[in-house]
């Protein structure tokens, strides 16, 4: 299955895209604490805006516009998913506190059918590394993938958008 398969739940027209903008939550409420009191949210290492600089689909390099064109933003404990390709999708998030390597559940918000998966995480000074199968199938058990998996292990690294 092509990596645009999967971008196609992110296509809506671009009122949507606005109207998503214009709703993103102030304040939401944390989506949790951490054990140590130090942070608020367990995604504030995530918040900001992120582009994508290297995309891999089962271990060879991709160049799908769709994936490499694709911005991200995490804000308190949903992503809003930019595609120029598919549209824009907003997710609330849900973390696994005891997932190795970190793992975040994501739900559609708006549009509501645009589906819900897992993904895995890992943040490495001034990059982030997201895995994810092909059309949210299951849950990536990490970041290597042999040659042929089914579904497509897709991994971006993806660096803060200048």
């Amino acid at each position: 299955m092509k990596a645009s398969a999967f971008l196609g739940i992110f296509c809506v027209a671009v009122p949507v895209l606005l109207c998503a903008q214009s709703r993103t939550p102030r304040g939401v409420a944390d989506a949790g604490r951490s054990t140590s009191g130090a942070t608020a949210n367990p995604f504030k290492d995530l918040h900001g805006w992120w582009e994508v600089a290297k995309a891999t689909m089962n271990g060879k390099e991709s160049h799908d516009p769709a994936l490499m064109q694709g911005q991200w933003q995490f804000q308190s404990n949903e992503l809003l998913l930019r595609s120029p390709q598919k549209g824009t999708v907003r997710f609330a998030l849900k973390l696994d506190p005891e997932a190795r390597p970190k793992a975040f559940q994501v739900t559609a918000i708006e549009p509501p059918n645009s589906g819900s998966g897992w993904m895995l995480f890992a943040r490495e000074n001034n990059t982030l590394k997201i895995a994810f199968n092909d059309n949210l199938q299951g849950r990536p058990s990490g970041f290597e993938s042999p040659e042929r998996s089914e579904p497509e292990l897709i991994v971006l690294i993806l660096v803060p958008r200048k």
